[in-house]
């Protein structure tokens, strides 16, 4: 069901930025294809950490995933959806931003952050509602799940992908 979902989302981006009139969108969506990357690749990282129990802690008779496990599990499930989902509402979320002009960084910054961050609770909370659908319940581990796995990941993308565009201004 979910990989239906990503197929739609991806078809649907894919004919969004033909028809967008976006000069280098191959430079954008490299851009984001490597943000993306770099973003899974932290995101999945943190919570590896954040889940591996050390040797030294572990119980005897008691299944643990090595930190490697935990990564790879990870990273193959935050990848697909920080690349179509993270990087089309991205590649859509900067058009908005760099056409609004601002009397300051500060400010730019500040909307960019909120833009960001009510895109993970939509990307996230689009797919809980999946989930929601197809299990029929909800509680208070809901609530709170959409909240921490949606705005820690897009705020992730989201300066990861500002590193990313100084360090091309730097460069150049």
């Amino acid at each position: 069901m979910i990989g239906v979902i990503f197929i739609a989302i991806s078809i649907i981006g894919y004919f969004l930025i033909l028809n967008s009139q976006v000069k280098n969108k191959g430079a954008i969506l490299l851009e984001k294809a490597i943000t993306a990357l770099l973003s899974a690749l932290l995101f999945s990282l943190l919570l590896a950490y954040l889940q591996y129990t050390p040797v030294e802690e572990q119980e005897v008779n008691v299944g643990y995933f090595s930190f490697g496990s935990l990564f790879v599990v990870y990273f193959m499930y935050s990848l697909p959806v920080f690349l179509i989902c993270g990087g089309l509402y991205s590649f859509f979320a900067d058009i908005y931003l760099n056409n609004v002009h601002y009397c300051s960084i500060l400010l730019k910054y500040i909307i960019g952050f909120l833009t960001y961050l009510v895109g993970g609770l939509l990307i996230v909370g689009l797919f809980f509602g999946i989930i929601l659908l197809i299990d029929g319940s909800i509680n208070e581990w809901f609530i709170l799940s959409i909240f921490k796995v949606s705005a820690l990941p897009s705020l992730l993308f989201y300066h990861i992908s500002l590193l990313y565009k100084k360090t091309l201004n730097f460069v150049k």
